[in-house]
């Protein structure tokens, strides 16, 4: 009868580790999870924050007279796409600009805020 109960503590302790074990790995299981979905977020905000900084760069920094009607609408949609507050807010202060001087001012903080996001 002893080896009976003993058997059965064992097999019990065993049971019990192996539950306790498994709830472990479900918790990491669901937090890596959670990581990959915050990585798989920030790649999709770079990814649209490098579609807005190239069409920046090809549609307006390197124009050579006016800027379209529909590369103008590209870019603005470009910029909401990225859902970004402040990327957002700079280029309105870019679009507002009133003197060539300004606005070289605000390309720059612009791009520096762009280059900013993509590094981060």
């Amino acid at each position: 009868m002893d080896r009976f109960k003993l058997a059965i503590v064992i097999i019990v302790a065993v049971l019990a580790l192996s539950l306790l074990a498994n709830f472990f790995l479900g918790m990491e299981l669901f937090l890596q999870k959670k990581k990959t979905q915050e990585l798989a977020q920030s790649i999709h905000v770079r990814a649209k924050v490098l579609d807005f900084a190239n069409l920046f760069i090809n549609k307006v920094l390197r124009a050579t007279g006016e800027i379209s009607f529909e590369d103008r609408l590209k870019i603005e949609n470009a910029v909401r796409d990225t859902q970004d507050k402040e990327i957002y807010d700079e280029w309105q202060k870019f679009v507002g600009v009133k003197t060539e001087e300004e606005g070289r001012e605000e390309i720059k903080n612009l791009l520096q805020l762009i280059l900013n996001k993509i590094s981060a």
